[in-house]
């Protein structure tokens, strides 16, 4: 047989050249779509161990705080002790729970993380509310929960700061979302001001009563400050998570056209 003359070979050069092209663009797409799916896969992981880290070294917090309590539980009045001790073992209780639910994470999907975490979220939320309202409870004199709820409160100012930086830096569809809660912050925190004030002028007289009341709407606003750092937070994840999902559509969808 002849060889090809160069006119019959640039012919099937030219026949040839779309099917290597879109071969090339297939394994090209692909590759794209394993690389994208791959990180897809280390950000959810490393997502995952964050959060568990985080809620670990809160449930070690926690740990310390329930310590220190059992000490100031015996400056109490012996009424009122056995009450805040058994309160203080449920508190216990549940943080010995939440923590076996953190041991149990290593081996988790990620399905059934996304199902747990706003369930651990909310009840490490619950349980830290608890124990600072008990531990305000605990302290006697008005100089102690004055100079506790001041520090509490410059504190709550920086987080309230911190929290309204991250949410300028979102998208609109996050910011619209946490607007409701973060006005109410703001109105719980000006109340808190006012509440402030009237436990520093009570007389000894109302002081312990009052300090109960003041307790329960300080570790409110501890917890919806939490709450709504917890909502920016998986409402940041959720979109990003979103967006990665529309851009491994979008290869696969080029994929099938090739």
């Amino acid at each position: 047989m002849p060889p090809a003359s160069p006119l019959r070979r640039a012919a099937l050069a030219a026949l040839l050249a779309p099917a290597l092209l879109l071969a090339a663009c297939t394994e090209q797409q692909q590759q794209q779509t394993e690389q994208q799916a791959e990180q897809t896969a280390q950000e959810a992981g490393q997502a995952m161990q964050e959060f568990r880290a985080n809620t670990e070294s809160q449930l070690n917090d926690l740990g310390n705080d329930f310590d220190e309590l059992e000490q100031n539980l015996q400056n109490v009045s012996q009424e009122s002790r056995q009450e805040m001790q058994n309160s203080l073992s449920e508190l216990r209780d549940e943080r010995k729970q939440l923590q076996k639910e953190m041991q149990q994470l290593e081996g988790a999907t990620q399905s059934e993380f996304q199902d747990m975490r706003p369930d651990v979220q909310q009840r490490l939320n619950e349980l830290q509310r608890r124990t600072e309202e008990l531990k305000i409870n605990a302290m006697q004199s008005k100089q102690e929960v004055q100079q506790y709820a001041q520090a509490r409160m410059n504190e709550i100012d920086r987080e309230i700061e911190t929290l309204e930086q991250e949410i300028e830096n979102a998208d609109q569809s996050t910011r619209n979302e946490m607007q409701s809660q973060m006005e109410d912050l703001r109105q719980q925190r000006q109340e808190l001001d006012q509440r402030m004030s009237e436990l520093e002028n009570a007389p000894e007289s109302e002081f312990q009563e009052m300090k109960s009341d003041f307790a329960t709407f300080l570790a409110n606003i501890g917890q919806s400050l939490r709450a709504a750092s917890n909502d920016l937070a998986n409402a940041v994840q959720s979109a990003g998570q979103e967006i990665q999902e529309e851009a491994q559509d979008m290869q696969q969808s080029g994929n099938q056209e090739g």
